[in-house]
């Protein structure tokens, strides 16, 4: 018998102009309004445009989960 586990469910959540994906992973590429953002590979990024964005987490066993869009606007300091 092969014990089959999805991947969990991603959530962004914002702190400032901060984004972050939780539960973390093994691997992540972000994305902005479908586009990959270069260097958009760690769990949290600090983008600097308004967009839609998602994240593709890769977990230890191979599986791979996208996020749901996440609307953004820069928050002005």
């Amino acid at each position: 018998m092969v014990d089959v586990k999805a991947a969990p469910e991603l959530t962004i959540d914002q702190n400032g102009s901060d984004l972050t994906v939780n539960p973390s992973g093994a691997s992540y590429q972000w994305f902005v309004d479908g586009n990959p953002i270069v260097l958009g590979t760690d769990q949290s990024i600090s983008p600097t445009i308004s967009g839609d964005y998602t994240v593709e987490v890769t977990f230890a066993n191979d599986c791979v989960r996208t996020s749901d869009p996440f609307p953004f606007i820069p928050v002005d300091i």
